[in-house]
């Protein structure tokens, strides 16, 4: 997808190399990982099915509606706790990592850049400066 983009761009006469292609999801290392995952997979439902259209089109593109209508439904029918509840594992997984291994979030990096991303997310939540600091560093060893 992202050299079609940046094919699409040269055709259009502008440098690839000058487009900058953000990750489409985070990556946050955690001492709770699970904890992580479900506050993703209640932000992803609230965007199907709360945040206008766009998400909503978007993934049923990507994905087939057959997959995002069940939690734009379960959403509007149950509200968000619902909504969150019908948000499978491998969207939750395409769109983000919540993990406590560096060397995980390491091979999720270099997963992101073979596929041609430029920028990166990375989240350290409950954590101190200092150890924000070592984390980003190993991150970067």
């Amino acid at each position: 997808m992202v050299r079609d983009f940046r094919e699409t761009a040269a055709q259009a006469g502008r440098e690839p190399a000058a487009l900058c292609v953000r990750s489409p999801g985070s990556i946050t290392i955690t001492n709770e990982p699970e904890k992580a995952r479900e506050q993703t997979r209640g932000t992803i439902a609230w965007y199907i099915a709360r945040n206008g259209v766009f998400y909503y089109r978007h993934l049923s593109r990507l994905l087939g509606e057959e997959q995002i209508a069940p939690i734009k439904q379960a959403f509007d029918e149950g509200g968000a706790a619902a909504g969150a509840a019908a948000v499978p594992n491998s969207l939750v997984d395409s769109m983000s990592l919540a993990t406590d291994s560096i060397d995980r979030a390491r091979e999720r990096l270099a997963e992101q850049a073979a596929a041609g991303i430029d920028l990166h997310q990375v989240s350290v939540p409950d954590r101190g400066p200092r150890e924000q600091q070592q984390i980003f560093s190993a991150l970067c060893a």
